[in-house]
């Protein structure tokens, strides 16, 4: 359980909370080196200078599956569930003769629709000196290439066009090398 207050200072206005959650963690280590894990969380926006709230989420489950075959290997699954922050949506907008563009006029806060993401990651360790070592990793977020919503997006006349999306699966490997 957790309660803080943020400020964030923009060109402009300033923007501040206070906000308040609860967080919950389970762990469980299985027999043949499988480990499961699970996080709720809730944060709660009580005090805003402004007018949406996106940092006031009312659930964020996040569960993990984790296998480690011998010492030097891990792989895991992890799935994220999350409700979608809140945004304004533009309900009104007015053509300005002068510039010849749209200008909105009247907003509405409103919530994005829920973001789910999984995930696999990949990792190999290995010693190759006496205190330095090599990590080889793969990881893939977004596996199923789920579409989630970051913001609304709008034609040039500010009628809603859907949602401006996340990126969709990303695959990426590498090699780190470190020394002790």
């Amino acid at each position: 359980i957790y309660h803080t207050q943020s400020r964030e200072e923009s060109v402009e206005s300033i923007t501040q909370r206070t906000f308040s959650g609860v967080e919950a963690f389970f762990e469980y280590k299985m027999p043949y080196k499988f480990t499961v894990s699970l996080t709720y969380n809730t944060i709660m926006v009580h005090k805003s200078t402004s007018p949406t709230r996106p940092y006031d989420i009312g659930y964020w489950v996040r569960g993990m599956i984790s296998y480690s075959p011998v010492s030097r290997l891990n792989s895991s699954i992890i799935f994220n569930w999350r409700e979608g922050s809140e945004s304004l949506r533009v309900t009104r907008a007015s053509l300005d003769q002068d510039l010849e563009v749209y200008r909105p006029e009247a907003y509405v806060g409103e919530r994005l629709p829920t973001n789910i993401r999984s995930d696999v990651n990949v990792s190999y360790k290995e010693g190759i000196q006496n205190d330095a070592r090599i990590i080889l990793f793969a990881s893939a977020s977004n596996i199923f290439n789920r579409r989630n919503a970051i913001d609304f997006r709008y034609l040039p006349d500010y009628t809603q066009d859907g949602f401006s999306r996340f990126s969709g699966s990303v695959f990426y490997a590498g090699v780190m090398i470190s020394w002790q």
